[in-house]
Parts: C-alpha cells; sequence; structure tokens
C-alpha cells in the first residue's frame, strides 16, 4: 500500500505521528535524501517518534521507509504524465485510442484498489456475511447496479439478501435489522447522506456494518465494524464520469463475492448446478 494510503487507513496513529507522517509526504523528495537525524532535526521530531511511525505503518526501518518513497516517486512522475483519471480521454482522441485509454483506466483503478485492500479486513467480511441470516445493503444511485448484481450473485447461492433503493425502505429496513443480519454500506466518498442516520440506528441495534468506500478515516468508517478501502484518485466532482469509482466499488464486491463463494465452494457449485436449469430456461 502506497505510503499515503497508510497514513489515511492508520487511525492509532497519534497526533505527533500523524504530524510526523505529512510532513514527510509532503518534502517527500527531500526526505528520500535525507539520514534519521536530519529528518529529526528538520522536522522538529525525535528519532523515537520517527522510528516508531515507520513501525506502526509496518516498515522496519527508516531506510525502508525512504525506499518506498523513492519508488512511489517514480512511479508517480511517469503516471501523471502520461495520464489523468478524471479526465482520461482528450477531445480530439478517435473511438480506439478512447477504448484504449479507459482499458488502462481500469487496470490502474484495479492495481491501485488491490493495494488499499487488506487481506485480514476481507476474509472478516467473507466471514459475517457468509454467517448472516440477512444480508442488508444500503447504497444510491449509480452503485446501486452494483449492489445488485452482487444481491442476485448471493442469492443464487442461497443468502437472502434486502436491498432497499428508497430513503423510507432503507430507513424501514434498519429499523427491522437486528444482530442476526450484517449491514454492507457502499459509498465511494463515504460521506453520502443517508449514511449518518442509518449507521446510527444499525449501532443502536446491534448490528455488524460492512462499509466499503474510498481509503480514508472519515466519520463513518470510523462507525463500522469493517472498512474496505477502494482507490480513492477520483475526484468527485471534477471528472467526465464515475469511470474510476465505479470500477472499484465494482471489483471489490466482485473480490468479496469470490471469497464468500469459496468459503463453501464445493457446495456452491452443487447449488449452482441443481438451479440452473430452473433460472437459466432459454434452449441451449
Amino acid at each position: 500500500m502506497k505510503f499515503e494510503k497508510l497514513i489515511l487507513s492508520s487511525p492509532d496513529l497519534t497526533f505527533l505521528e500523524s504530524e510526523l507522517a505529512h510532513y514527510i509526504l509532503d518534502h517527500r523528495n527531500e526526505v528520500i535524501q535525507q539520514d534519521l537525524q536530519t529528518l529529526s532535526q528538520s522536522s522538529y521530531t525525535s528519532r523515537s517518534t520517527i522510528l516508531r511511525l515507520c513501525k506502526k505503518l509496518g516498515y522496519r526501518g527508516f531506510n525502508e521507509l525512504k525506499i518506498q518513497l523513492a519508488k512511489e516517486s517514480l512511479e508517480d512522475t511517469d503516471h501523471n504524465a502520461s495520464f489523468d483519471v478524471n479526465y482520461p480521454f482528450l477531445a480530439q482522441d478517435p473511438p480506439l485510442e478512447i477504448a484504449r485509454k479507459i482499458q488502462t483506466l481500469y487496470q490502474t483503478t484495479i492495481q491501485d484498489t488491490l493495494a488499499c485492500l487488506a487481506e485480514q479486513d476481507l476474509l472478516r467480511a467473507a466471514h459475517l456475511l457468509h454467517k448472516a441470516k440477512v444480508i442488508d445493503i444500503y447504497t444510491h444511485a449509480h452503485n446501486t447496479s452494483i449492489a445488485q448484481s452482487f444481491q442476485d450473485k448471493m442469492m443464487t447461492i442461497r443468502h437472502m439478501v434486502n436491498l432497499p433503493l428508497s430513503f423510507y425502505s432503507q430507513r424501514l429496513c434498519a429499523l427491522a435489522s437486528d444482530p442476526s443480519h450484517v449491514a454492507l454500506c457502499l459509498s465511494y466518498s463515504g460521506k453520502a447522506s443517508f449514511l449518518g442516520p442509518i449507521l446510527k440506528k444499525l449501532k443502536e441495534k446491534k448490528v455488524p456494518v460492512i462499509l466499503i468506500s474510498k481509503v480514508g478515516p472519515y466519520s463513518s468508517a470510523r462507525n463500522t465494524d469493517i472498512h474496505l478501502s477502494l482507490s480513492d484518485n477520483e475526484q468527485l466532482r471534477d471528472r467526465i464520469s464515475q469511470y474510476a469509482s465505479h470500477m472499484a466499488m465494482q471489483y471489490v464486491i466482485d473480490v468479496l463475492y469470490g471469497c464468500i463463494y469459496n468459503l463453501d465452494r464445493i457446495q456452491n457449485q452443487q447449488i449452482l448446478k441443481d438451479s440452473i436449469d430452473f433460472m437459466d430456461d432459454r434452449s441451449i
């Protein structure tokens, strides 16, 4: 995971550690050239604080952190020189050039989102959803189609999934839920207006909550049991369309379904085999 995303996904950093991390991020090219003592002096922090930050972020020491920063600096230089996630193609691009650039956008988004995912969180989320009596999905707008696809897949392997879409039905669903349910919330920004009241009610009713949103310490993420993080490269308003956010959300949902499927793979294979004639009535 990139250094910036490590900072965003590490809520246990102290104030001093957080300040130091952002100093390193803002002065990355200078820090790459510094030793431990020089960084201590330039950032007005102790050597022990620097080493403690490195350990919390998963680095074995300051040198390993510098290697990571140098690698990211080269990658960002190459990437930024040729690609804009929010405006991936130009006005004069012919159709096949647009196709190639959107292919690059999808590949970049998936690679970046993969770097945001923690295996333990994926496994915990899969087990929660697998064991749930009922899964309730809360989302809106363009994420609805992704949620419907997940609902179809899960119900095909005999998991009960609710997908309330209106303001009213979402709140009714939250009121009717209990600890045997699991809530799956989809919001790229993590700041959608429907989330706050729903999360508050689910917490009151002790319903486990999984949030899929872009990486970052948002208040909604702090009120959930598991946060699965997405690539955060796309702007919320200054963009052609939701190309990157849609692909990131679809990718994580598909990965999550794959993890659930594998928890009982043999049985799920048999379920799909037994149900195919009923679900697909085409003469093939």
